[in-house]
Order: C-alpha cells, then sequence, then structure tokens
C-alpha cells in the first residue's frame, strides 16, 4: 500500500515538469543594421581575413558578400562565420579569386 502514494507523487512530478513552459529565449536583434555588426564583429575576430576589400549588404536576414579574396579556402571560411552570426538565415559569396 505504501507504494501507491510513490507512484503517484512521481507521476505528479513527472506530469508537472513536462507541463512546465520552457526557459525564455534571449532576444536576438534581427534588424540589418544589428546583423551587420555582428557580422563585422565576427570578422574582425579573424585576423587572417583581409576584408579590406569586401563589401557586406544585409536585407532581411540574407547577406551577400562581394569582393577579391586570397583564396578559396578563405571564401568558405567567410561563408562559415557569417552563416553562423544570429539573425542570418542566408549567405551569398560571390567573390574572385585573387591570383
Amino acid at each position: 500500500m505504501q507504494r501507491f502514494p510513490s507512484l503517484v507523487g512521481v507521476l505528479v512530478f513527472l506530469i508537472l515538469t513536462a507541463c512546465a513552459a520552457p526557459p525564455p529565449r534571449e532576444y536576438v536583434d534581427a534588424s540589418d543594421p544589428a546583423v551587420m555588426a555582428r557580422i563585422k564583429q565576427e570578422l574582425r575576430t579573424h585576423p587572417e581575413i583581409n576584408v579590406q576589400y569586401l563589401d557586406l549588404n544585409v536585407d532581411a536576414g540574407t547577406v551577400t558578400v562581394s569582393g577579391i579574396v586570397d583564396s578559396p579556402q578563405t571564401r568558405e571560411q567567410i561563408r562559415r562565420l557569417v552563416g553562423k552570426v544570429a539573425g542570418v538565415q542566408q549567405v551569398i559569396v560571390n567573390v574572385l579569386i585573387r591570383e
């Protein structure tokens, strides 16, 4: 008979924790200027990427990177870095590779 109350307690606990609201998500500003600022900050942390000849454009979460890069590896690194920035939905890398 003692098993029944403890089983009920476990069931009540499981039901209450399953119905609990998820933790609040942190607000991320997805406006174009905010996304642009985060992208520039991310690229600044990688001095091996020469941003002098790059142009960035953000439009509703779509980022277009244009310009000249040193290698195909740099192009892919830029694609990867920009793609992980909060607020970026799509990355278009339209660059020339310097010979």
